[in-house]
């Protein structure tokens, strides 16, 4: 993209901004426009404008882009406007843009729309190809399309503009009449995605109207069952709808506050459009029941639901700011991308109340560890649960230290305090820490507590399953896709089921290795049935210990043998009464009360180990690690920290450590390790 042959002139900030005029005319036309200056007063001193949310480069997410060069084979047959369409090809894939029906293969590759020229004020102007595209989808034929674009509004070439951009971002698109988002163009799967989201609605209305679920206070686990035994959730396309969640515009940190502030949405993928709503409300019913498992790994999907969730705050409730913290909104966005690193600190700050100078002179490293300094010298030492060093990370280019968060990089799970776990790991203690910033040494005192003996593999993290469906016949070996929604989804959940055996019967066999021996003593079971739940419920009350046992051997039962909950609690409702001759409706006292304690540890454990792997100490403690926790990596509490962390001893500067992530530690939850002088050992930790 080139705009330096544009004369910019002066914008008189903060009060003025750009809007960008595009001429009517057909998709093929030539795109002629102009810039002029606007006030960017909240009192409506201007025209009616939209304002565009896009990608400034392709709108598909591939890890490996394919070649364009590569020839690809391949054939097309159907059915247009009542006559057969059959045809053959062989061509470069870089070829397939120009073609109405290979298209869409183009793009589905994530290869991206060559850039092309645009006539603004009379001077040629080279903008990106998905910018250009979104301008030729978007003006109208008889009327000029008034609207807002960062990277033509904005003179990137000048960095004080820019700064002062960042700031009054939010009201650009809180004045916009409408935000219009731009997904990219068609890939070949819209009119599957438009009847999945009329089916899941159609679900919704079922189970939500017509039975009245809710009403009647039925639980998430009750209402999974009712989802599952609907045979219209078969058709759901679940692949349809992974694609869909992951196009890059859903992984880019400026749409967060672009969402958050807009009055009304358009959503657009190539000629498809539909109102934001219609997109919404089907993905986040689906997380708020828990029925996304298939999809719940796409970070597109949680992006959704945080932007619902920021935006009726914003636009819903009048709230100037979020309600959340700098960092849980940070690491509720991790995941998204941006061109400058520091832009994912700069695209969110704004909408909290924490207080920060935006300033692009600045490296990113220099951004990011003047932020984690500040919280450390602050005295909250959360900052650090959001350090993780999991494997297979996307590379960085950013060199931090271990106990600054790369905010750049997923890590595949919440910190545990962000999920909502209550612990108080470093009791009554403070922080005592030192930061040598030119270094990036962190000196923090604590206690080394254990070492990690055994590590669970088996547990699939992530568990997406639908990458392939964008791989092309030509790129290698494919799995053999089966276009019958029903029995892929089927295929699907039975390879969770497997793997879900698999994690159980390991976990098991870490905790309990000699119970089909010698038997297991009861504080062994305790403590395992309790680290099943990280020692709390869902809503983080301390539970009973007999409901525990009860509810763990209910949940364990089910996932080792692969059966439904409801037919081993009938099971055990049957064996009860024939054993202690119980009446019919003390029979059915007793399947409730198990009912509710399995429900208690399922509930439990869905929402505090999500993602983490089983682990046991050498000390025989059990817990609950991040991924890429290995055998010998250390437990330690750092004086003033709620969480215990892992640590993992330097290979070459012995004596000094590298966060890999927070943990559950089943006994080091509740400051036992600081008030009892005989657990761990104390010392100053350098963290590198």
């Amino acid at each position: 993209m080139d705009t330096s042959a544009y004369p910019y002139q002066s914008l008189d900030l903060p009060i003025e901004t750009r809007i960008l005029t595009v001429s009517p005319g057909d998709f093929n036309d030539e795109l002629i426009c102009s810039l002029s200056h606007m006030p960017i007063s909240s009192q409506g001193d201007h025209e009616p404008y939209d304002a565009l949310s896009y990608c400034w480069s392709g709108s598909v997410v591939t890890e490996m882009p394919a070649d364009p060069n590569q020839i690809v084979k391949g054939a097309v047959y159907g059915k247009e406007n009542g006559r057969t369409i059959s045809l053959t090809y062989e061509m470069p894939l870089g070829d397939m843009l120009d073609h109405d029906y290979w298209a869409s293969t183009y793009i589905r590759q994530g290869l991206p729309l060559p850039p092309g020229p645009i006539i603004i004020d009379g001077v040629q102007v080279t903008i990106s190809g998905e910018l250009r595209r979104a301008l030729q989808r978007l003006r109208g034929e008889d009327f000029p399309l008034r609207i807002w674009v960062d990277a033509l509004c904005i003179n990137q070439l000048d960095f004080a503009e820019r700064n002062e951009h960042v700031r009054m971002m939010g009201v650009v698109y809180e004045n916009a009449a409408r935000v219009r988002v731009w997904l990219g163009e068609e890939i070949g799967i819209e009119v599957e995605l438009m009847r999945t989201f009329d089916i899941i609605n159609q679900l919704f209305d079922e189970l939500f109207v017509e039975r009245r679920l809710l009403e009647r206070g039925a639980s998430a686990i009750e209402i999974q069952s009712h989802w599952a035994r609907e045979e219209l959730s078969r058709q759901i396309e679940w692949p349809k709808l992974a694609e869909l969640v992951d196009r890059a515009w859903f992984h880019r940190t400026w749409i967060i506050q672009e969402i958050v502030n807009a009055r009304e949405i358009t959503v657009h993928i190539g000629q498809f459009k539909l109102p934001w709503e219609n997109m919404v409300v089907p993905l986040t019913g689906l997380r708020q029941f828990r029925l996304d498992g298939h999809i719940s790994d796409y970070k597109g999907a949680k992006a959704i639901a945080v932007m619902d969730m920021l935006r009726r705050e914003r636009v819903g409730d009048g709230l100037e700011c979020s309600s959340l913290p700098l960092l849980t909104l940070l690491e509720e966005v991790r995941d998204f991308r941006s061109t400058i690193a520091s832009d994912k600190i700069y695209g969110v700050v704004g909408m909290t109340k924490h207080k920060m100078a935006v300033d692009y002179t600045k490296t990113s490293e220099q951004v990011f560890i003047e932020l984690a300094a500040q919280y450390l010298h602050s005295g909250s030492l959360d900052i650090l649960c959001h350090c993780v060093d999991v494997p297979g990370k996307p590379p960085t280019a950013l060199e931090l230290p271990s106990w600054v968060p790369d905010w750049t990089t997923s890590g595949w799970v919440e910190p545990l305090y962000i999920r909502g776990l209550r612990a108080n790991a470093c009791g009554t203690t403070t922080a005592s820490l030192t930061t040598d910033l030119p270094t990036g040494t962190l000196r923090i005192r604590g206690r080394l507590l254990d070492t990690l003996e055994v590590v669970g593999v088996k547990k699939q993290i992530p568990k997406t399953r639908f990458e392939y469906s964008r791989r092309i016949p030509e790129q290698g070996p494919m799995p053999e896709f089966d276009p019958d929604p029903a029995h892929h989804n089927m295929v699907y959940d039975e390879a969770l089921v497997l793997n879900d055996n698999e994690t159980h019967r390991e976990l098991l066999q870490i905790a309990l290795p000699h119970m089909h021996h010698a038997g297991c003593c009861c504080s062994e079971l305790g403590a395992l049935s309790h680290t099943m739940m990280c020692g709390r419920t869902r809503d983080n009350e301390v539970p009973e210990a007999g409901a525990v046992l009860a509810g763990f051997e209910t949940f364990m039962a089910s996932h080792i043998h692969g059966e439904s909950a409801a037919r081993v609690l009938q099971r055990k409702a049957d064996q009860e009464a024939e054993e202690r001759g119980l009446a019919e409706d003390e029979a059915a006292d007793f399947y409730d009360r198990q009912k509710e304690a399995y429900e208690m540890v399922s509930g439990a454990y869905s929402k505090w180990c999500f993602a983490r792997r089983f682990c046991k100490s050498e000390g025989g403690r059990y817990g609950w690690v991040v991924d890429g926790t290995r055998p010998g990596d250390v437990v330690a509490v750092f004086y003033g920290a709620k969480f215990p962390l892992v640590l993992r001893e330097d290979e070459e500067l012995k004596g000094s450590y590298r966060i890999i992530g927070d943990c559950y530690m089943h006994g080091l939850m509740d400051g036992e390790a600081v008030a009892e002088e005989h657990v761990g050992r104390e010392m100053e930790f350098c963290v590198i």
